[in-house]
């Protein structure tokens, strides 16, 4: 029996139909679960706040609750989606990095650090590149967790994938997503190309040992698609 080919697609929510690239179909695969009921946000606390760092979509989530006080403050996000997410609650002040990671972000500062108060909420298992980068520069700052991500047991990833499919790409976007990829059993991961949606993601995959083999440099979904859809179209 011939086995359909998919992309398996690990992002929260899938972007649209096979159709978009012209071959394979999407297979939503979770690897991550995030809950967002995290610390609520003080709104005394980030009124102080003179600046403020994002670094992930979902941090921007949290900024619903108090969008006129997220508005007045210069923004530093790392990467272009990032910026747009702020841009979506009317945030226009928004700086980002050359390179989209946060790595580059904190470099990307130099001598100039942000004025503190720095207002930079962040998940339970991300940040601490920014939160040292404060330690070193003696930055006061009103960091809050306002998600939590919980990594899927490799089991319930693998049951989640049916015998019938042969998955000719996997779709990583986030650091959690590509170290939970890497806890996989080999014989279910190995040889299947790794597509990742930006550097700060790419860098993660490297870190855990797993080879990138295509890329969106700005971050964007629609740009990931479109490198997805030249390259599976010259494969086929």
């Amino acid at each position: 029996m011939n086995r359909q080919p998919v992309i398996l697609w690990t992002l929260s929510s899938l972007p649209g139909t096979g159709a978009d690239l012209g071959g394979p179909a999407l297979h939503h695969l979770p690897l991550i679960e995030i809950d967002l009921s995290g610390e609520a946000l003080n709104a005394v606390r980030l009124r102080a706040c003179r600046s403020a760092i994002a670094t992930s979509r979902w941090a921007v989530a949290a900024l619903a609750t108090v969008p006129e006080l997220a508005r007045r403050l210069p923004w530093y996000a790392v990467g272009e989606a990032t910026r747009q997410r702020l841009e979506e609650l009317g945030i226009v002040d928004v700086a980002i990095p050359p390179r989209a990671t946060r790595r580059d972000l904190v470099a990307w500062f130099g001598p100039r650090p942000p004025a503190g108060p720095v207002f930079f909420p962040h998940g339970n298992l991300g940040g601490e590149q920014v939160l040292k980068f404060f330690e070193a520069e003696g930055l006061e700052h009103y960091s809050p967790v306002v998600y939590q991500t919980a990594r899927r047991s490799p089991e319930a990833v693998q049951a989640a994938l049916p015998a019938g499919l042969e998955p000719v790409a996997v779709v990583l976007g986030s650091a959690s997503a590509a170290r939970a990829w890497a806890e996989l059993p080999a014989q279910f991961s190995a040889n299947i190309p790794i597509a990742s949606l930006g550097p700060s993601t790419s860098d993660a995959c490297r870190q855990a040992g797993l080879a990138v083999e295509f890329e969106s440099v700005s971050g964007d979904v629609a740009d990931l698609m479109a490198v997805l859809k030249d390259n599976l179209a010259l494969r086929a």
